[in-house]
C-alpha cells in the first residue's frame, strides 16, 4: 500500500485563540503516551502526525500546521480521521479561521476544509515504501513472539540453525554511503558535475569561512527559551521530529533554482533502489520539502531515529551538497555551506519550530528495527513453507529440518 503525506496550514483567529490552542495541544500531547485523550492510535493508517502552532512569519499571523504520514488514499484517510478522532479534531480546529462547528465530524465537510488549506510537497521521501503501519506492528509482535519461543533452549537451537541459513539471503539494513578512509571513517560522497554547478549557482563557496551571524540563536532570553523547549521535547521515544520553515530569497533566480533542485531530488528519491536509505542515511522514516505561502517560505519536516545532533551530523556527512543546493536559496544560509557544522546547526535551530503534538504509531521502533523484523518475518514465512514444518511445530525435533535446515 502506498504512503502519502498530508500538509495543512490554517490561520488562527486571534492571539487569545493562539494561547488557548497551545494550551490544549500541550495537554493532549502529555496524554499521548497513555492514549487517554487524543486517540490518534485508533487511526490505523497513521505512521506519524504532528500539530504545530506556527509563530507569525513575514507579516502573517499565527497558524496551525497539521502534518501526517499515512497509508492508502486521501479520501479513506479523511474518513478514518473523522470516525476515529473527530471529537479531538473538533476541539482543535475550532480556533482556526473558516472553521464552523461540526466540520470535523462530517467527512465531506472536513475533507473540503483540509483540501482548502493543504500544500503539496515538492519532495516526499518514504524510508520503507509499501510497509504499512499494520505490517510494522504485526511484524513487531511476531518477532516478540519468536523471542519468547527462543526462551525454550531446545527449540531455540533449531531456530538458530534455521535463521543462519535463511537470513543471509534476505536484504539487510542499508549502510551509509561513501567510501571508507584508512581510519575506518566514511568519506563524503563524491559530487557530480551537476551538484557542483548547482552549488555554485546558488552562491555556495565550499571552504569559505562563514561569518558570525548575530541573528542566530545565541543568548537572548527568548531564543534560549525556544531552544530549551525544542531540546526538552526531544529524545522522549525512539524517534524525533523536526519542523523547519525558512524564508526563500525573494529574487526570481533563487525561486527557480529551488524548484529545479527539489524536482531533481524528488526524481532521485523515486529512482533510488535503496530501501530505507536517503542519501546514505538509514535513520529517516519520512521527510518532505514543501514550498508554502505563495513561494515565500520553505517547509522541511522529518521523522527520524536517534538524537538531533547525530541526525544533523549524518546529514552533513552524507548529503551536504543537497543541503547546500536547497537551503542555499534561502535567507541567511551560510555562504560556506553546511560543512561548517556548528554554524549549520545554529541555522537549523534558528528556524526550527517546536511541535505541540507529536504522534508515532510505533514509538520504540527504529528503521533498523523495522528492517530486522521484516527480515525475520520473511525468514519465518519461508520456514513455514517447508514440508517438514508440521513435524517441527508438533514437537518432533528429530525432523530433518531441525537437524539440517535448508
Amino acid at each position: 500500500m502506498e504512503q502519502n503525506a498530508l500538509t495543512a496550514i490554517a490561520p488562527i483567529k486571534s492571539s487569545a485563540d493562539t494561547d488557548a490552542l497551545k494550551k490544549i495541544l500541550t495537554e493532549l500531547n502529555e496524554e499521548l503516551g497513555g492514549n487517554l485523550h487524543f486517540h490518534f492510535q485508533k487511526t490505523l493508517r497513521t505512521h506519524f502526525a504532528r500539530m504545530v502552532v506556527l509563530p507569525p512569519i513575514q507579516g502573517m499571523g499565527s497558524r496551525l500546521l497539521f502534518t501526517s504520514n499515512y497509508d492508502g488514499d486521501f479520501a479513506s484517510y479523511m474518513q478514518e480521521l473523522v470516525t476515529q478522532v473527530g471529537d479531538q479534531m473538533e476541539e482543535i480546529w475550532q480556533y482556526c479561521e473558516g472553521y464552523s462547528p461540526g466540520i470535523a465530524k462530517d467527512t465531506t465537510r472536513f475533507t473540503e476544509f483540509i483540501n482548502r488549506h493543504s500544500h503539496k510537497a515538492q519532495v516526499f521521501y518514504v524510508g520503507l515504501p509499501g510497509v504499512t503501519v499494520e505490517n510494522i506492528v504485526n511484524n513487531t509482535h511476531t518477532r516478540e513472539a519468536l523471542d519468547r519461543i527462543f526462551d525454550n533452549q531446545e527449540v531455540a537451537q533449531g531456530l538458530e540453525k534455521l535463521y543462519s541459513v535463511l537470513l543471509p539471503n534476505i536484504t539487510s539494513a542499508p549502510t551509509q554511503s561513501g567510501e571508507k578512509t584508512i581510519d575506518g571513517q566514511v568519506s563524503p560522497p563524491k559530487l557530480s558535475l551537476l551538484e557542483k554547478v548547482l552549488q555554485w549557482a546558488v552562491g555556495i563557496k565550499p571552504g569559505v569561512k562563514n561569518p558570525n551571524n548575530p541573528n542566530l540563536l545565541t543568548t537572548t532570553d527568548q531564543s534560549m527559551a525556544l531552544k530549551a523547549e525544542m531540546v526538552g521535547s526531544e529524545d522522549q521515544i525512539a524517534q524525533n521530529q523536526m519542523t523547519i520553515i525558512v524564508p526563500i530569497k525573494s529574487n526570481i533566480i533563487s525561486k527557480l533554482l529551488l524548484r529545479l533542485v527539489l524536482v531533481l531530488i524528488a526524481q532521485g528519491a523515486k529512482a533510488s533502489s535503496s530501501f530505507g536509505n536517503l542519501s546514505g542515511l538509514s535513520t529517516i522514516h519520512f521527510a518532505r520539502w514543501a514550498i508554502i505561502d505563495n513561494g515565500k517560505n520553505l517547509l522541511f519536516e522529518s521523522n527520524y531515529d536517534g538524537s538531533w545532533e547525530n541526525y544533523i551530523d549524518d546529514f552533513v556527512d552524507s548529503a551536504n551538497a543537497k543541503m547546500n543546493m536547497i537551503w542555499g536559496n534561502c535567507v541567511g544560509y551560510p555562504v560556506g555551506g553546511c560543512q561548517d557544522i556548528e554554524w549549520f546547526k545554529a541555522y537549523i535551530r534558528q528556524y526550527q519550530i517546536p511541535a505541540q503534538i507529536f504522534h508515532s504509531a510505533y514509538r520504540e521502533t527504529t528503521v533498523k528495527n523495522i528492517l530486522n523484523d521484516l527480515n525475520i518475518c520473511k525468514a519465518t514465512e519461508q520456514y513455514l513453507q517447508k514440508k517438514e514444518v508440521q513435524k517441527f511445530m508438533s514437537g518432533d525435533y528429530s525432523a530433518p529440518i531441525y537437524r539440517n535446515p535448508t
